[in-house]
């Protein structure tokens, strides 16, 4: 937790130009070791505890905990998708949830207010669908087949893609060359 945090510090002052003030966590051991108690407070950023069995305390972030599992299981159920896919799901989740626009926000996305601009939607597909994925022509020989068939997973967080489970081998893959059949399970 301690060096994700650090990461993530790091992407909101650098994106945002803004220092982070205040970290509210709840009591545990992932938030209150030595090593970030020593880092906030090298910081200057204040750490407020919630108490313990009291989640109503963080109650913006339960509510969104929530909205993101409920919206996940909605995703897995209307594919019939296992649930081993449930973190692919909580990703899309929030993918779909940071650019929607919210009465709260002034009619604005996260993502917009995150940015500055307009969030495109254009690449949107419905998640768990089966999809075929081009295999490059230096990967195959003259008569193999061109596509791997797969099921959409969501969308890359590092480049303009897709992110496929490759049925064939397994394995994700992060794809551009998609053929979508959204309305297949």
């Amino acid at each position: 937790m301690f060096a994700e945090f650090v990461k993530f510090k790091a992407a909101v002052e650098l994106e945002i130009g803004n220092k982070l003030k205040i970290l509210r966590s709840h009591n545990g051991g992932e938030y209150t070791s030595r090593q970030f108690e020593a880092y906030l407070a090298k910081e200057g950023i204040k750490h407020q505890l919630t108490v313990p069995y009291t989640p109503q305390q963080n109650g913006v972030s339960e509510r969104r905990n929530r909205t993101l599992m409920e919206m996940a299981r909605c995703l897995l159920y209307e594919k019939k998708l296992p649930l081993n896919f449930w973190a692919e799901a909580v990703n899309t989740a929030s993918y779909l949830i940071n650019r929607m626009a919210s009465r709260v926000l002034g009619d604005k996305t996260p993502y917009e207010l995150w940015y500055g601009f307009k969030p495109s939607i254009d690449n949107l597909k419905v998640f768990g669908s089966i999809c075929y994925v081009l295999k490059p022509e230096v990967r195959r020989r003259k008569l193999d087949q061109k596509a791997n068939i797969g099921i959409l997973i969501g969308c890359s967080t590092t480049s303009k893609a897709y992110k496929i489970y490759n049925l064939n081998f397994n394995k994700v893959v992060v794809a551009r060359d998609v053929k979508v059949v959204e309305n297949a399970t």
